[in-house]
């Protein structure tokens, strides 16, 4: 994935993508984004614990049985988080806010890939602050 951003930046500045003026600083700072958003989304699938049950639950609708697009919304998210966070990247007209957008992206990625796993933040915390 993280080719496929270098990539495809490469092929903005060469094509010069006029959304954000075509210059490379702006386009060397989307595909940092974009990279950033691009890992903290990695780390969010490779997170994962076991299927929850709850998800293999039937949801019931009008329109039928919708429980398997919570499995597929479970099973690809992290991808789900880089698709929409490029469309929101792109709707932006500046490129540092859209930068800023991504790495913000990013941060919740780890955030949740990190509550996934229960990682207890008070308990590093305390731990550090009993060292002498």
């Amino acid at each position: 994935m993280t080719i496929a951003a270098f990539l495809g930046g490469g092929f903005a500045v060469v094509v010069r993508w006029d959304h954000h003026s075509g210059h490379p600083g702006d386009t060397a700072v989307l595909v940092t984004g974009t990279v950033a958003m691009a890992l903290g989304a990695r780390f969010l699938r490779e997170m994962k614990v076991d299927l929850p049950l709850e998800l293999l639950l039937p949801v019931i609708t009008p329109f039928g049985d919708l429980s398997g697009l919570r499995f597929v919304a479970w099973q690809f998210d992290g991808f789900v988080v880089v698709l929409m966070g490029v469309a929101l990247m792109s709707a932006l007209p500046s490129a540092v806010g859209a930068t800023a957008v991504a790495v913000c992206i990013a941060a919740g990625c780890v955030w949740t890939g990190l509550r996934r796993t229960r990682w207890a933040h008070r308990g590093l915390f305390s731990r550090l602050s009993r060292v002498q």
